[in-house]
């Protein structure tokens, strides 16, 4: 079971917040968040027994950060940041909203935010998505 809470730019309301949504409108809901900036929460309601607590996807300028919030009691392990599929190099800092970030961490292929959420939402968990974690 999940919760949805989503936000985008282009609405003048509140955060749409969906219990046991469906994946189409998870989809919708990344897709809306990237073009329009906004964000993207899937909780993980039931069953509590993955690592991954909670996934986010903040969307600014057609570009995005996802996070991962576990539910290790290590406080080194209780969150867990996006980095690009290939294991590239260093090449300097990103300006993501008012701060600079690893340009590894923040995307621009809304493909494979999508794919790290479906994941979740098809499995309870995040295992393979882990690796770009």
């Amino acid at each position: 079971m999940f919760r949805l809470c989503a936000f985008d730019r282009s609405k003048e309301s509140y955060a749409e917040n969906v219990d046991q949504p469906a994946w189409e409108v998870v989809d919708l809901a990344l897709e809306a968040a990237f073009k329009n900036g906004g964000f993207v929460d899937l909780c993980v309601i039931s069953p509590a027994d993955g690592f991954v607590e909670e996934l986010t996807m903040k969307a600014i300028d057609g570009k995005y950060r996802i996070v991962a919030l576990t539910r290790s009691s290590d406080p080194g392990a209780d969150l867990f940041e996006w980095w690009e599929p290939e294991d590239l190099p260093f090449r300097g800092l990103v300006r993501f909203g008012e701060d600079d970030w690893d340009a590894r961490t923040v995307s621009n292929d809304v493909s494979h935010a999508k794919k790290v959420f479906y994941e979740l939402f098809a499995k309870g968990d995040i295992v393979d998505g882990m690796r770009q974690m």
